[in-house]
C-alpha cells in the first residue's frame, strides 16, 4: 500500500496544483506541504483530517490502509435515472416548450386550461 507521502503527491497533482498552490488554499505553509512529500512524518489529526476533507478522500486511503476512494464509491452511488424521472424531465421539458412557443400566460385560467389540455394531447400520444 502507499505511503502518506505519495498519496499526497498523487492527490495534489491529480488537481493539477502546486505545492505552493495547495499550501495557500490550505492555509498551511508551502514548506509543510514540501516535507511532507518528501519525508515519511504523518500530520498531526487536525491537518489529516483537513487534507481528507479537501480531497475528499477518507484517512484510511490518505495513510495508505486502502486503495478504495471515495471517488469510486461515488461513482457507483451515481445511480442512473429510472424512467419515472426521465419521463417526469421529458414532460417538464414539453411544458416549458408549449409556454414559451405559444406564449401561454400562466396567470391566466383560459391559458392554463389549454395547457393542461396540450399536456394530455402529448400525454396521449407518448402512450401510443
Amino acid at each position: 500500500m502507499a505511503l502518506f507521502k505519495e498519496r499526497l503527491k498523487e492527490l495534489r497533482l491529480e488537481r493539477g496544483l502546486t505545492q505552493e498552490q495547495l499550501a495557500e488554499q490550505m492555509d498551511i505553509p508551502a514548506s509543510s506541504i514540501r516535507r511532507l512529500e518528501v519525508s515519511d512524518s504523518i500530520p498531526r489529526r487536525e491537518r489529516l483530517l483537513s487534507f481528507s476533507t479537501f480531497f475528499g478522500e477518507s484517512i484510511d486511503y490518505l495513510m495508505g490502509n486502502t486503495n478504495e476512494r471515495q471517488r469510486d464509491k461515488k461513482e457507483e452511488n451515481n445511480f442512473t435515472p429510472t424512467e419515472e424521472e426521465l419521463s417526469r424531465e421529458r414532460t417538464e421539458y414539453v411544458i416549458r416548450e408549449l409556454v414559451k412557443k405559444y406564449n401561454i400566460d400562466l396567470t391566466n385560467p383560459q391559458d392554463i386550461e389549454t395547457l393542461e389540455d396540450m399536456i394530455k394531447i402529448v400525454h396521449r400520444n407518448s402512450q401510443k
